[in-house]
């Protein structure tokens, strides 16, 4: 296989991936966010306690993620209870505005009522969407247009 086919392959697969993820994937995440946000309640919780999750990556490194513990009673006046990254420095005690839904037979979904906690799904899906779509055209323009 010569550079050129190399090249063309490799920009095809760039642009298929960025135009799945604007096309597809993105579309599907705002209208999934809109739903939530459509259905949902917004009350206080309160950070209970964090937690921390050990994770290993591919070269055998492990590191740690931190959670707050956030308890909140519901409309129904059940008491909730799940776990959130946060940016802010964890405060046992702190009340922090959150926003839920209750579905029938169904988990509460809850998220931290805050910008990227609603909407980094979309804004990191749209970015990524962007670099490879823009990867893809560059060198699909190289590939094809530049090397016949």
């Amino acid at each position: 296989m010569s550079f050129t086919q190399l090249l063309r392959w490799v920009s095809i697969f760039f642009l298929m991936i960025g135009l799945f993820s604007l096309i597809i994937s993105l579309p599907l995440s705002f209208f999934q966010t809109k739903q939530f946000l459509n259905r949902a309640h917004v009350t206080n919780g309160v950070i209970e306690d964090y937690t921390f999750y050990q994770k290993r990556n591919s070269k055998g490194q492990t590191y740690r993620s931190m959670y707050a513990v956030i308890r909140y009673i519901d409309f129904n006046n059940r008491t909730n209870v799940f776990e959130a990254s946060m940016s802010d420095t964890i405060q046992i005690g702190k009340t922090i505005e959150i926003i839920y839904t209750v579905e029938p037979n169904k988990k509460n979904e809850a998220r931290l009522n805050d910008f990227f906690s609603i909407w980094g799904n979309i804004i990191i899906r749209s970015v990524l969407g962007i670099v490879f779509t823009g990867v893809g055209a560059v060198l699909t323009y190289v590939a094809w247009f530049r090397n016949p």
